[in-house]
């Protein structure tokens, strides 16, 4: 409702406003994590909340619109594009950790590749907008 008083889109909300204020406690923690050294507290944090994310919500609101009776309509683009932005991300990640630490180059790449996925929703967001306006005048 907020996004819409204001003109931003689902899909950019979703990855910039609503990705950054779900994610705050784990970025908070991981920032304390590293200025005390204790960098098992961070990477837990970061495992636990993208495995609650990713796999228990989804879940529960799948099981709720099933007790609800109503089929769940999905756009099957967004929902295709950020499952491979995320699985891209998370590969990374994970070849990244592999080694037993993340060095600043590899940090760098992973907060580029945020960027590149951000720089890909606002060009498909702006692509359906202009075909909307076309539809709309021809």
């Amino acid at each position: 409702m907020i996004c819409d008083s204001i003109g931003i889109n689902d899909d950019i909300a979703g990855v910039t406003l609503l990705g950054f204020s779900s994610s705050a406690p784990e970025i908070v923690i991981s920032i304390v994590g590293v200025i005390h050294h204790d960098f098992r507290a961070s990477m837990s944090c970061v495992m636990g909340s993208g495995l609650i994310g990713f796999g228990l919500i989804p879940a529960v609101c799948i099981l709720g619109v099933k007790a609800s009776l109503s089929p769940l309509k999905v756009d099957e683009f967004p929902l295709h594009r950020d499952m491979a932005g995320y699985a891209i991300i998370l590969a990374t990640t994970l070849f990244f950790c592999a080694s037993g630490s993340v060095s600043m180059l590899e940090s760098g790449i992973l907060i580029m590749l945020w960027f590149v996925y951000l720089l890909i929703v606002v060009s498909c967001v702006g692509n359906a907008n202009r075909e909307g306006a076309a539809s709309n005048h021809g």
